[in-house]
């Protein structure tokens, strides 16, 4: 600025108008950095999802079959017990 007051009017005005293209295209590339950076950092928060579901999923199929078993093995302990019933029911007639 002090450079600026020195000079007249005309040659203060051609150093001006190249240091606002200067600050207007920094904010630009700034704008272009930060967009930059909301895609990486969207792209790493997808990717930690991803992961998450990925991880998640195999743990309930594993439950789920665990559920499965159990109640099969339900099932059939009760078709035992009914047959060994009907058995005896059979036996003491």
């Amino acid at each position: 600025m002090e450079f600026c007051l020195k000079l007249g009017k005309q040659e203060s005005a051609r150093i001006v108008t190249p240091i606002t293209e200067c600050k207007q295209l920094h904010l630009e590339y700034q704008s272009e950095a930060d967009k930059e950076e909301r895609v990486v950092s969207s792209i790493k928060v997808l990717k930690r999802k991803i992961t998450e579901v990925e991880e998640e999923t195999p743990q309930e199929t594993e439950a789920e079959k665990v559920v499965q078993a159990s109640t099969s093995r339900v099932i059939s302990k009760k078709r035992y017990f009914k047959r060994q019933i009907n058995k005896y029911k059979l036996r003491r007639i």
